[in-house]
């Protein structure tokens, strides 16, 4: 840091302008996403559009109220059905198939720490994307974890923590969840 507080980026009144304005940009986005469009008072139409506005892709037409959406890393497919109450943390990217459905309170975390030393188990962080397959079904608060792939024509029981692949045409349940019977193609 040189005299007056200058730096490569730029004066530190500077960085700290452009900060400030990220931060009103990422709340003005956060409130329009996660207030304005999660709300039980709009309807479906309406909340679409606010999420294509705010970038995210939404080909579905059945969006229930009260979703988060931490970015706009996402991509749902036609007919797709997410239910109330969803939970996107998609800071890598979150693939809905044609035709899926998130039963309520589906989580989809996209980040993880790996386990560090005893001081301090959470150690390096990172996210990895999630694939949910055409016509999937994913029952009331199913967790879905990063770099996980879910395949077409699944079905993964209510609570289930689904930490690796799903095959296609699979009943899923259990923590972590496992292949319980095949389904007919």
């Amino acid at each position: 840091m040189g005299p007056e507080g200058s730096s490569p980026g730029g004066s530190l009144a500077a960085r700290l302008v452009r900060g400030r304005a990220s931060d009103v940009s990422s709340r003005r986005w956060n409130w329009w996403v996660n207030t304005v469009a999660a709300s039980a008072l709009l309807r479906e139409e309406p909340r679409r559009r606010i999420l294509r506005w705010a970038g995210i892709d939404v080909q579905a037409e059945r969006l229930g109220p009260a979703c988060y959406f931490h970015t706009s890393q996402i991509s749902i497919g036609e007919n797709a059905f997410i239910n109330r109450g969803c939970h996107f943390e998609n800071l890598a990217l979150v693939e809905i198939g044609a035709g899926a459905v998130l039963s309520m309170f589906v989580v989809v975390a996209t980040s993880h720490h790996e386990i560090s030393g005893p001081d301090y188990r959470a150690g390096r962080w990172h996210s990895e994307p999630v694939r949910i397959g055409a016509g999937a079904w994913l029952g009331v608060r199913v967790t879905v974890l990063g770099g996980v792939t879910i395949g077409a024509g699944s079905v993964v029981a209510a609570g289930a923590v689904v930490a690796e692949d799903i095959a296609p045409n699979g009943l899923y349940a259990g923590v972590p969840a496992r292949r319980i019977r095949d389904l007919p193609e």
